[in-house]
């Protein structure tokens, strides 16, 4: 049985993961949007890949809301 420091330990490593995970595709989507021509260009192609940085986000969030709730029930 895993102790609650352990549970929180295990938590917190998940949540700086997803904020690794999350600033990699920042950049990635920085890059994305200035190797655009023109900025209409990079507001399309913002538009389209929308799902995929929903879906990273929303892990950032899930990963943070639950080591949150871990923490502050000490």
């Amino acid at each position: 049985m895993r102790t609650k420091k352990q549970a929180i330990d295990e938590a917190y490593s998940e949540y700086m993961a997803a904020v690794a995970n999350l600033r990699v595709h920042e950049a990635k989507w920085k890059a994305s949007w200035d190797a655009c021509l023109n900025p209409f260009l990079a507001w399309e192609q913002y538009k389209k890949n929308r799902p995929q940085r929903t879906e990273v986000i929303q892990k950032w969030i899930k990963a943070r809301d639950f080591y949150n709730n871990l923490k502050d029930k000490r």
